[in-house]
């Protein structure tokens, strides 16, 4: 990713503000400032695996968290619960399931979530 692309991502005082003001802990944190911009960005939650490591580094820089963090959702439940606040916060009503596609996974969304990213994954 270029660094442009990367400023783009950068999380507004507000939305910072908002994501400390229901996350526990730090990685909580990081774990939802990155959902909340990954769907911004995407339009779906993207596995976290899928979310390269350089958008969850300049997160990390962004929100002045240790370099080692790693972001955290505990449980489903929780995941689950990020998501409905992230929703929420950009006003997106929670979709209803479809059939899948061909091509395409259960979320009806393009199987290569990096394309919308601008590349591939690090090491690829």
């Amino acid at each position: 990713m270029r660094a442009r692309e990367l400023t783009g991502l950068s999380p507004s005082g507000d939305e910072v503000l908002w994501a400390r003001s229901v996350a526990r802990s730090d990685a909580h944190l990081l774990a939802i400032i990155l959902s909340l911009k990954c769907f911004q960005r995407l339009g779906y939650f993207p596995r976290r695996g899928d979310v390269p490591d350089v958008v969850t580094e300049h997160m990390r820089r962004c929100l002045d968290l240790a370099e080692d963090l790693q972001p955290e959702v505990g449980s489903e439940r929780t995941g689950t619960s990020q998501h409905q606040l992230v929703r929420e916060r950009v006003g997106v009503a929670c979709p209803t399931p479809a059939p899948e596609a061909p091509g395409r996974g259960s979320s009806g969304m393009r199987t290569d979530p990096m394309s919308r990213f601008g590349g591939t994954r690090q090491g690829q």
